[in-house]
């Protein structure tokens, strides 16, 4: 089956953080997501332990779906599909 991924990571020095550059950098790769390349399902990951980014992601509308693994690792998953994000009006 071939399939067509994309990948967007991020991180902020320090001194960045708690400045809402996370949040907002997030919210914007949901609207290219949806808006700019027509997907109909954005997933994502955070370490467990690490709940600014969880609730970074909880933020944007994003629903917690359960650990998961990533590249080895178990991980924070969370899922929004499109009628979600609309309905959201984070559009």
């Amino acid at each position: 089956m071939e399939t067509v991924d994309t990948e967007r990571l991020y991180a902020f020095a320090k001194p960045y953080w708690g400045q809402g550059l996370a949040t907002e950098g997030a919210r914007a790769s949901l609207h290219y997501g949806f808006a700019g390349r027509g997907l109909d399902q954005i997933i994502a990951a955070a370490f467990i332990d690490n709940v600014a980014s969880r609730r970074v992601l909880e933020k944007i509308g994003m629903t917690y779906t359960g650990e998961t693994r990533f590249a080895g690792l178990t991980v924070a998953g969370y899922a929004i599909g499109r009628d979600a994000y609309n309905a959201a009006s984070l559009a």
